[in-house]
C-alpha cells in the first residue's frame, strides 16, 4: 500500500511537470500570492486529487460500513473543494486550471487504482521475492519524487 502511494504521487508530480513544460499555461497577473511558473496545471489540485484519493481507497476498501463510507467520501470532496478554491481564490490559478487539474488527477488516480486492482488479482503480494521488489521501488520512487521536488520542476 506504501508503495502504492509514494507511486501514485511520485508519477503525479511528474505528470505535472511534464504537462507544465507543454503547455506554458501564464498565471494571473493579480495574484494575492505570488508564484513563479506556469499555471496549468495546478499541482495543488492533482495532488489532493491524488492523495486524498489513494487514502480514501485504503479506507473504502477496509471499512464496509455505510455510514462511515459517506464519512470518508465527503471528507475527501471537502478536502478537494476546500485545495480548489484556495487556489483560485488565491488568484494562483485561473478556474479552468483547477477544473483541468481535478480530470488530470482524477485520470492518473484511476490508472493508478485500476494498475493495483490488476496486480492484486494477479500477483500475490505476501511472498519474499515480491517484498524485494516491492523495497526497491519504493526507493526508487522516493528517491525520484525527491529529485523532482529538488529540480523545481514542479512549481
Amino acid at each position: 500500500m506504501g508503495l502504492l502511494l509514494v507511486g501514485a504521487m511520485a508519477g503525479a508530480a511528474l505528470l505535472v511537470s511534464l504537462v507544465k513544460r507543454i503547455e506554458l499555461v501564464p498565471r494571473p497577473d493579480n495574484a494575492i500570492v505570488l508564484n513563479n511558473g506556469y499555471s496549468f496545471p495546478s499541482g495543488h489540485a492533482v495532488g489532493i486529487v491524488v492523495l486524498g484519493g489513494v487514502l480514501a481507497y485504503f479506507a473504502w476498501s477496509y471499512w464496509k460500513n455505510t455510514p462511515i463510507r459517506a464519512g470518508i467520501a465527503g471528507g475527501y470532496g471537502l478536502a478537494v473543494g476546500v485545495v480548489s478554491f484556495d487556489r483560485v481564490y488565491l488568484n494562483t490559478h485561473w478556474f479552468s486550471d483547477v477544473l483541468g487539474s481535478f480530470l488530470l488527477g482524477a485520470f492518473w488516480l484511476l490508472s493508478v487504482i485500476l494498475l493495483y486492482s490488476w496486480l492484486e488479482r494477479r500477483v500475490s503480494f505476501q511472498g519474499k521475492r515480491f517484498n524485494t521488489v516491492a523495497n526497491w521501488l519504493y526507493v526508487g520512487a522516493v528517491v525520484l519524487a525527491v529529485l523532482v521536488v529538488m529540480s523545481g520542476a514542479v512549481v
